[in-house]
C-alpha cells in the first residue's frame, strides 16, 4: 500500500461508526468494487477488440 491508502485505512479504522454504519460502509464499498471489476472487464474488452483490429491491419 502507498502511504496515501495507509493514510486512508487508518482514518477509517479510528473513524467514529457505530458496527451498523461501519456494515454499511463495508456493502456500499463491495457494491462499487463490483461495479468497478464490471467497468475493467469492459475496457479489457474494448482493449483487446483494439488491439485485434491494429494486428489486422498490420497483417
Amino acid at each position: 500500500m502507498t502511504d496515501t491508502h495507509e493514510q486512508t485505512a487508518r482514518a477509517a479504522q479510528h473513524a467514529t461508526l457505530t458496527p451498523a454504519e461501519r456494515r454499511a460502509a463495508l456493502e456500499r464499498i463491495e457494491e462499487r468494487r463490483a461495479q468497478l471489476t464490471a467497468e475493467l472487464a469492459q475496457l479489457d474488452a474494448i482493449q483487446t477488440g483494439h488491439t485485434r483490429a491494429l494486428e489486422e491491419a498490420r497483417a
